[in-house]
């Protein structure tokens, strides 16, 4: 949080999932990073902003006899309209957009989608 009450996020991590399916056992590193300005932005509504990055590697794969590899990405803005609070709570609209690369083309994938909800104000 900065002075002006703005929220900057970053975060990572890694994963590793165990399965007795070779299409779920993967190890992955996970990065993001958001920012959510308090004060509105566009209008009475406020914004934030999001980037999403994760590397998945799957050790065996039947596809291909090196293992799978994935990039995924996700981009994500988020309107919120404080103002139109109900009892603490506002609309949300999240726009995302994702695209997922795969050594397996079978996995390559890009995503479009908007998500409606509410969140605390307070």
């Amino acid at each position: 949080v900065n002075d002006s009450g703005d929220i900057f996020g970053i975060g990572g991590g890694v994963r590793r999932a165990h399965s007795d399916s070779i299409e779920i056992e993967n190890d992955a590193v996970l990065f993001s990073i958001d920012y959510t300005w308090e004060e509105p932005v566009i209008g009475p509504a406020t914004l934030g902003i999001g980037l999403d990055l994760e590397y998945q590697n799957y050790p065996a794969s039947p596809y291909t006899s090196d293992g799978r590899q994935d990039m995924f990405a996700a981009l994500t803005a988020t309107i919120g309209a404080p103002g139109w609070n109900l009892y603490g709570f506002g609309p949300t609209m999240t726009v995302e957009a994702s695209r997922t690369e795969s050594n397996v083309s079978l996995y390559d994938a890009r995503d479009f989608g908007v998500r409606f909800g509410i969140t605390s104000v307070f």
